[in-house]
């Protein structure tokens, strides 16, 4: 019947759904830098995409998509199916206007539909440097402690193939900025102490990343290998599991983050 109240039990399920929602959406923040974290954050991505649409119906979550700019983004996005027509390969093409394009639109209207309040920012942001902070640091070690590399003979490199200098550099000056902002308004010493050793961190990491010009790499010396050993090899493909552990506690540090109250 309309206006009979919803019983006690379902509005306990749709108050987890909404704190499960909001995790989901910080590990997916979280883990966005990460490489070989592709299960991880495609099922909190869609886990959180299913759970507001829940939400939605039931009248507990107001999806915020409406914007001037909708008009404009629904052209494009049709226009840019429309290319697969006559793309070279049209799978592909319809493949990137999902990935590149549907899928950053949701995850707009995710955030500014969820975190609406005025203290989720300083958390999203304070999220943005504690994931880069890990990152860098990961790397950091693993390239100059664990495989004894010279910061000044061997430049930083990404955890991943896949992940280039640019990106990572780019990662990096924005947890910087983040980490300066926070850094303002912050009233706990003890709070913004972490803040300035996250932001070290990522400058460390952003000073030791060269651009992509082959003239101001910093490139270690290849050795020679035997012609056993294979030909194009190289002796830092060899990588340390130094990652897992950021894999393995991200979630528990994401719960931690979302209620600790910060």
């Amino acid at each position: 019947m309309v206006g009979m109240p919803m019983p006690v039990a379902w509005q306990n399920i749709l108050v987890h759904l909404r704190s499960l929602l909001y995790g989901c959406l910080l590990l997916f923040l979280f883990l966005n830098q990460f490489p070989h974290v592709t299960a991880l954050s495609e099922i909190s991505f869609y886990l959180a995409c299913g759970i507001s649409l829940i939400l939605a119906v039931k009248g507990e979550l107001s999806l915020r998509w409406k914007t001037p700019l909708l008009i404009p983004l629904v052209i494009l996005i049709l226009w840019a199916t429309a290319s697969s027509l006559w793309a070279a390969d049209p799978m592909n093409t319809l493949h990137n206007v999902y990935k590149h394009l549907i899928k950053f639109l949701t995850l707009y209207i995710l955030l500014v539909s969820v975190f609406a309040r005025p203290e989720d920012l300083p958390r999203l942001a304070g999220l943005i440097l504690l994931s880069v902070a890990c990152l860098s640091l990961a790397a950091m070690i693993q390239d100059y402690i664990l495989l004894g590399n010279s910061p000044l003979m061997h430049r930083l490199t990404p955890p991943a193939a896949r992940i280039s200098t640019n990106r990572t550099g780019r990662f990096c000056m924005i947890a910087i900025l983040c980490g300066m902002t926070l850094c303002t308004d912050e009233k706990h010493s003890w709070w913004r102490i972490a803040l300035i050793v996250g932001i070290l961190i990522a400058t460390a990491a952003m000073l030791l990343i060269p651009g992509c010009s082959d003239r101001y790499r910093m490139r270690a010396p290849r050795p020679r290998l035997a012609p056993s050993q294979g030909n194009g090899c190289h002796a830092r493909t060899t990588r340390h599991p130094i990652f897992r552990p950021v894999f393995l506690f991200s979630p528990l540090a994401v719960t931690v983050y979302t209620h600790a109250g910060f």
